[in-house]
Parts: C-alpha cells; sequence; structure tokens
C-alpha cells in the first residue's frame, strides 16, 4: 500500500515529501495515535542519511491524511537519531491542536450559550475555527484562567459530542483548522494505523514541546466573585514597563502575560503558559 506525508517548515511551506515507494525521503515505520477527546500524535522514523533528512528538525510540521482521508498536521517536537545496525531518526509529532494550550482565557462566564456560541469564543484570537457542531446545546459555564483546549473539553465533558480536528489543504498550503463536535465518531478505545516496526537503539534526544516565551502570573484571590463561587486572582495587568525606560520587555497595561517578542520571532509564534502563582502578601 502506498503512503507518504509532506513535511513542511516553520512557515508551513512544504520543503520534502516522505514515502514508503519511489524516490522521495523513505518511511521505515508509521504510527498514529489518537484517543477520542485525548492524546493525538504520531512516531515515524526515516533514515538520517537521505539528503532531505535535514528537513526533519523540531518546530517543522508534517500533514498526512488520517484514516478518515481527512487531513491532519502535525509538529515535530522530538527527535532521536540512532547509530545501531541502521542509521535513522525516530520523531515524535503533536497534532497542531496542541498549540491550543498556550492560548489562555482570562475569564469567560457564557450564561446559556450554545457549543457554538462559547467555541466561537473561546477560539478567537486562535489560527482555529468552529467546524461541524452536531452537538449544539446550550449551558452556563465559567473559564477562568484556563486554556483553550481546557475549555473545549469542559464543554464536551458538561454537554457531550466527540472531537474532531480537521485541517483544510488545497494545492500547497494549509487555509483551514476547524474544530468539530460530533455526536459520535466510535468507541472511545483510540485508533492506530502503524507501517512498519520499532527502533531499538537511541542516543540522541531533543525536545521542545514545553516552550514558552510568555509567563502569565497570577496572585492572590481578590475580593472579585465568579459565577462559579471561584475568587478572581491578582494579574499583572496594572503592571507597565517600557524598553525605554530600562525595563526588560514591554508591557503595556491591561496585559495580563509578560513576553520575549524576540525569542517568540525565533520560534515563529507566540505562546503562554500559566506557570507562575505569585501570592502577594
Amino acid at each position: 500500500m502506498a503512503f507518504k506525508f509532506w513535511i513542511l517548515d516553520k512557515d508551513e511551506k512544504i520543503v520534502a515529501v516522505a514515502s514508503n515507494r519511489g524516490a522521495a525521503l523513505p518511511i521505515f515505520h508509521f504510527e498514529e495515535k489518537e484517543q477520542l477527546n485525548g492524546e493525538y500524535n504520531v512516531t515515524f522514523r526515516v533514515p538520517a542519511n537521505h539528503e532531505d533528512a535535514k528537513y526533519v528538525v523540531e518546530g517543522n510540521y508534517i500533514l498526512v491524511k488520517d484514516v478518515d482521508n481527512q487531513f491532519q498536521q502535525f509538529k515535530i517536537t522530538e527527535t532521536r537519531t540512532t547509530h545501531a545496525e541502521e542509521n535513522v531518526i525516530e520523531v515524535v509529532a503533536d497534532h497542531v491542536s496542541y498549540e491550543l494550550y498556550d492560548h489562555i482565557i482570562d475569564k469567560y462566564e457564557p450564561n446559556h450559550v450554545p457549543v457554538s456560541g462559547m467555541l466561537s469564543h473561546i477560539l478567537g484570537g486562535t489560527r482555529w475555527d468552529i467546524g461541524t457542531i452536531e452537538i449544539d446545546k446550550a449551558a452556563s459555564m465559567t473559564f477562568y484562567m484556563k486554556n483553550v483546549l481546557q475549555c473545549i473539553h469542559e464543554i464536551i465533558n458538561e454537554l457531550g459530542g466527540e472531537l474532531r480536528f480537521r485541517i483544510n489543504f488545497v494545492g500547497n498550503r494549509v487555509i483551514g483548522r476547524y474544530v468539530d463536535v460530533l455526536s459520535r465518531r466510535g468507541s472511545d478505545t483510540g485508533k492506530r494505523f502503524e507501517y512498519g516496526k520499532d527502533i531499538t537503539s537511541i542516543i540522541r534526544t531533543v525536545d521542545d514541546s514545553t516552550v514558552a516565551t510568555a509567563l502569565i502570573g497570577l496572585g492572590k484571590a481578590t475580593d472579585v466573585q465568579l459565577a462559579n463561587g471561584e475568587n478572581e486572582r491578582l494579574t499583572f495587568a496594572d503592571v507597565e514597563w517600557s524598553t525605554d525606560n530600562g525595563d526588560p520587555v514591554n508591557k503595556p497595561k491591561g496585559q495580563i502575560w509578560v513576553g520575549d517578542e524576540a525569542r517568540a520571532k525565533i520560534l515563529g509564534r507566540r505562546t503562554e503558559k500559566v506557570v507562575a502563582f505569585i501570592e502577594c502578601g
């Protein structure tokens, strides 16, 4: 059976093709693992001495059709090079929906809003849009200082349905990313597509899956209460910094995060993670 995937650079431009047939970068092994409403990644092996192996690096992407014939995009987050009997690279790539972990909803309290309305608000500011919504019940919920993917899962847990992420790929570029909420995709047992066998010897590992270029600080609880009874926390919102005044970065009032914009440009986008819980006196 012929099988292939495309390799994209950090700007999401196609730079190579991998295939189990022909003159492209050979695929020794490919495994896609998806758990409904859960983990979604791929692992694969390619020869390290092929001329196109230079594109198999952290931060680049692969684009592949899944078992449902939908395009899926994965970001290479970890590579391992082995020098045993074979000179190969083993790769771990996470689904691009993982980038939604890095977008923070600081405060959103929908009151009897349908799933489509909540997703429209939560996905605002991301690269993702609403797709097919088969479960569109309404609910009142509270989302406070949570990442977008966490919010989506809370909606699913509250109102039901099963998630499907999909990529719209036309010509030679990605033109859309969609979040579907379907009534049913199948049994929640996970699915796996596998081609080839596993490797045994690993001597080098690179992992960039936990890089963050912006921090959100949360302090002690305030007197402002949310609809769910939780109290809001102090943030960086009232802090103002300017490099013109000798401060390390520019941080305008109202912005709840402090980040390294220069580093963000190197990585291709800004990532935000709640990593600091500051208890003020």
